[in-house]
């Protein structure tokens, strides 16, 4: 005699439950993770930027930077683009919040979610460059004369490529998520 038969399926819960469950985890999971990732990001970015002695003195003791070529002006422009950073990257969680609010609601494989996990692709492309962009911008605002001492690491740094990659996976599921979906609607609709 097996063991096997000794196994009663009654009180396993129904495939789809244990897969609702697991998507409902995940995607609170997600949400918490990128409101996390965002808050985070902004406030080492605040507390970084917030302290201009240490900023600037850096700035002397690596690229022997003239601490008189900092103004004030330039300084805090240099500072807000921060800001802009985030908001930026604010909107690609904001899609990511749209996409895992449509799989909590059961709109998994639609077009739909589809649709939203490239809208999350491309806020991840544009937060991405907007990161990337905002660097040059910002030592030109602090000072001139920093521009050409800095090597090229500072201008694209590992994390960003990296991001690059992630969302371009995510665009590439979203347009074969798309393609799936829409198929299948095509096939519920005949029959």
């Amino acid at each position: 005699m097996s063991d096997d038969a000794s196994i009663d399926d009654s009180a396993a819960p129904p495939p789809t439950k244990t897969l609702a469950r697991g998507l409902r985890l995940a995607c609170w999971s997600i949400r918490a993770a990128a409101l996390i990732w965002w808050i985070w990001t902004l406030a080492m970015a605040t507390l970084l930027w917030g302290d201009r002695e240490t900023m600037v003195g850096r700035w002397v003791k690596l690229y022997e930077l003239a601490p008189a070529s900092v103004s004030d002006r330039g300084y805090a422009g240099a500072f807000g683009l921060v800001f802009v950073a985030a908001a930026a990257s604010a909107v690609m969680v904001y899609f990511l919040w749209r996409l895992t609010q449509c799989y909590l609601d059961g709109r998994v494989f639609t077009v739909e979610a589809a649709r939203n996990l490239r809208r999350v692709a491309l806020a991840g492309f544009a937060a991405t460059a907007v990161g990337v962009l905002a660097r040059p911008i910002q030592v030109w605002l602090i000072s001139v004369d920093l521009f050409g001492k800095l090597p090229l690491y500072a201008w694209l740094q590992p994390p960003d490529l990296l991001y690059l990659l992630i969302c371009g996976f995510l665009l590439a599921l979203a347009v074969i998520f798309e393609a799936a979906a829409e198929i299948a609607e095509d096939s519920a609709s005949i029959v």
